[in-house]
C-alpha cells in the first residue's frame, strides 16, 4: 500500500547535539541571502506522496525542521521548492548551523515604518484559466491570475476588507498596522458553473516561503499613488456573433424503410447552417442573450415512382424535397478568457422554439408542405480568437435537440393536422460545425 505521508531523505555530512523540540529552526527561502557564517551540516529532501494528504506547506516545513533538529541544525536554506497542483510541496533545503540566526533574517520593512506591506500571491494550480480582480475596500489593487504575485504598499492604517469575485464573492477582513507585513494566498475552488475565489491570510514565515515559489516577477502597487499606473482588464460586455457552416441531422431512420427513399433522405442529413447570437455579459464570466440558428438541406432526383399516401395512381418523374429547421430562444452563457485576455472559450445553453418546415414535390402536380413547432434545447461551444480590438474569429460546435408529435400537412392547398403515436415522433436533432466573426 502506498504511504500518504511525504517521503523524506537526508544526506548528512556533520552532526551536533540535537536541538530540543521547542527550539526554533529558522527558514530562509530561495530568494533570501544565506548567512555568511553558516556551517553546512547536510541536505534534506521531501517529496510528494501519491495523495495530497499531509503534504501542505506547514506540514512539510515542520517535518524538515524536525530533521534539522536531529543533527543540531537551526537554519534551513531552501534551494528548491516545487508546489504541485494538488496542494503538495516538494522541497530541497540545506541544513545549517548559524550563530544568532535571528540576526540574519530577511527584513523587508522596518518596525518604525509609516506604511504596511500586503503581499498577494496565487500558486499555480486549479482554475488556471480563471482570473479575477482583487479590491481593497472599493479600490482595485490587483488581478489574481494563475502563478502570480504582487506587493501592495498601504499608507493608511485601519480596518480593510479584501475581496475577489467570480460568480461568488470571497471576503477577507484585514487589520492593517504600520511596520507589519501580511501574506494573502488567493486561489480558485470548485463552483457551480465557474470556480469561486478563495482568500486566505497566511502566517508570515509560510507565506514568504510559498510566495517565493511563484515564478512570475513581483510587481508593486501603492494604494492611493496616482503616479503608479495599474491596468485592470475591462471585459467586453456585449458579444455579437455571426456564423456559417455545415450541419448534420443525427436521427436514425425507421426500420424497414424503403431503401431508395432511405438513400434519398440520407443525402439530406447534411446541409448548410447559419447562426447569429447577441449576448450581454453582466460579469466577466456570465451572461444572457438570444440566439437564432437555421439549417437548410435539399435533394432532387429523377426517375421516381411515387404513390400518394391518400391513394390514387402512381406518379412518375422528378422528386424534390427541401428542409428547413429553425431555432430561436434565450441563452445563458459562460465565458473563460486566456491569460492574455484576448482569446476565450464561450459556452451557450438555451431552451426555445424549434420549428420544422419541409416542402416535397413530385413534378408539378403533387406538392406537400409540412410545418411543425416544438421546444428545443440548444448547446454551443465556441472558441473566439482575437483579431483586433473589438473583432474576433470564432470556431464553434453546436448541438440541437428536439422532436415533435404533431404537424400540419398541406397538399395542393388543402391543410390537415396529423398526430403521431409515441415511438413515431419526428426527431429533428442535429449537430453543426461553423466559423464566423464576433464583435
Amino acid at each position: 500500500m502506498a504511504s500518504c505521508a511525504p517521503r523524506i531523505s537526508t544526506s548528512i555530512t556533520r552532526q551536533f547535539p540535537p536541538l530540543q523540540p521547542q527550539e526554533e529552526v529558522f527558514v530562509f527561502g530561495m530568494q533570501d541571502r544565506q548567512p555568511n557564517d553558516a556551517e553546512m551540516l547536510g541536505v534534506v529532501r521531501i517529496g510528494s506522496p501519491m495523495t495530497s494528504r499531509s503534504c501542505d506547506l506547514p506540514t512539510v516545513l515542520s517535518r524538515i525542521m524536525t530533521e534539522a533538529r536531529k543533527v543540531g541544525g537551526n537554519v534551513l536554506n531552501i534551494t528548491q521548492h516545487i508546489p504541485n497542483s494538488n496542494g503538495c510541496h516538494q522541497i530541497t533545503a540545506m541544513i545549517l548551523k548559524v550563530d544568532y540566526p535571528q540576526d540574519h533574517l530577511p527584513l523587508t520593512i522596518s518596525e518604525n515604518a509609516n506604511y504596511a506591506l500586503l503581499h498577494l500571491y496565487r500558486p499555480a494550480g486549479t482554475g488556471a484559466l480563471l482570473s479575477y480582480n482583487l479590491l481593497l475596500d472599493s479600490v482595485v489593487i490587483a488581478r489574481s491570475s494563475n502563478n502570480w504575485r504582487t506587493t501592495v504598499r498601504i499608507e493608511n492604517e485601519g480596518q480593510y476588507t479584501l475581496s475577489g469575485r467570480t460568480q461568488q464573492t470571497a471576503l477577507l477582513p484585514l487589520n492593517i498596522r504600520f511596520g507589519n507585513e501580511y501574506y494573502v494566498r488567493s486561489g480558485i475552488a470548485p463552483g457551480f458553473f465557474i470556480g469561486r475565489p478563495t482568500l486566505t491570510l497566511i502566517d508570515n514565515q509560510f507565506g514568504r516561503i510559498e510566495m517565493q515559489s511563484v515564478t512570475t516577477p513581483t510587481s508593486h502597487f501603492t494604494v492611493g499613488d496616482t503616479a503608479n499606473e495599474f491596468t485592470i482588464f475591462a471585459f467586453p460586455r456585449f458579444r455579437f456573433a455571426v456564423n456559417a457552416g455545415i450541419g448534420y441531422r443525427t436521427a436514425s431512420f425507421p426500420e424497414g424503410m424503403y431503401r431508395p427513399m432511405r438513400n434519398f433522405l440520407q443525402r439530406m442529413r447534411s446541409g448548410f447552417q447559419l447562426d447569429a447570437g447577441a449576448t450581454y455579459f453582466f460579469s466577466e464570466w456570465l451572461g444572457f442573450g438570444l440566439n437564432y440558428n437555421v439549417f437548410f438541406a435539399s435533394n432532387e432526383e429523377d426517375n421516381w415512382s411515387w404513390t400518394p399516401p391518400e391513394g390514387g395512381s402512381v406518379i412518375h418523374g422528378r422528386m424534390g424535397m427541401h428542409d428547413r429547421i429553425t431555432f430561436f430562444g434565450p441563452t445563458f452563457s459562460t465565458r473563460i478568457f486566456d491569460r492574455q485576455k484576448r482569446n476565450c472559450l464561450v459556452m451557450d445553453f438555451g431552451l426555445g422554439w424549434l420549428g420544422h418546415h419541409n416542402r416535397f414535390a413530385m413534378n408539378s402536380s403533387e406538392q406537400y408542405r409540412i410545418d411543425a413547432n416544438t421546444a428545443g434545447f440548444y448547446l454551443n461551444f465556441s472558441y473566439d480568437i482575437w483579431l483586433s480590438a473589438g473583432t474576433s474569429l470564432g470556431i464553434q460546435f453546436t448541438m440541437m435537440s428536439g422532436s415533435y408529435s404533431r404537424y400540419t400537412v398541406t397538399r395542393n392547398g388543402v391543410e390537415q393536422s396529423v398526430s403521431l403515436e409515441r415511438g413515431q415522433f419526428e426527431n429533428i436533432s442535429r449537430i453543426g460545425l461553423s466559423v464566423g466573426l464576433r464583435f
